[in-house]
């Protein structure tokens, strides 16, 4: 995925109730599952989400950018509304009674399966050789 280090501010803005203005790309992977299906890439047209069912507006030049930027600010009722979205986003997003046993699960299985990863990797082995022979 591109984009990572936004998305992590994204969430953290909605963690602090601050709606969001980003990019399409910013915004890939960062709506719920109602949402998916209204936006879609066509070469260089994109479907904004600019409805208020997104935490914030997404722009896709630098104008804009600004003007969805000022009309978040200025607007009080926008903001609310962004701001709700991005809380009840962050809720089906990133879940924890959803996400962690989906987490534990993958360290149970990477746990049970070490001394075979370690056997097949390759790289790894290199690496540990190389290291252990330069102390």
């Amino acid at each position: 995925r591109f984009g990572a280090g936004v998305k992590g501010k994204i969430v953290d803005a909605w963690r602090c109730g601050c709606p969001v203005v980003t990019t399409p790309v910013g915004a890939e992977g960062m709506m719920g599952e109602d949402e998916r299906s209204d936006v879609a890439s066509d070469g260089n047209k994109f479907i904004k989400m600019n409805d208020g069912r997104w935490g914030g507006l997404i722009a896709s030049d630098t104008d804009e950018f600004v003007d969805a930027a000022v009309k978040a600010y200025t607007q009080k009722e926008l903001w609310e509304r962004y701001q709700g979205k991005g809380s009840d986003l962050l809720n089906q997003l990133f879940n924890g009674r959803v996400n962690l046993p989906v987490v534990e699960s993958g360290i149970r299985d990477a746990v049970a399966s070490l001394r075979q990863r370690r056997r097949l990797d390759v790289v790894g082995a290199i690496l540990w050789r190389g290291g252990a022979r330069g102390t």
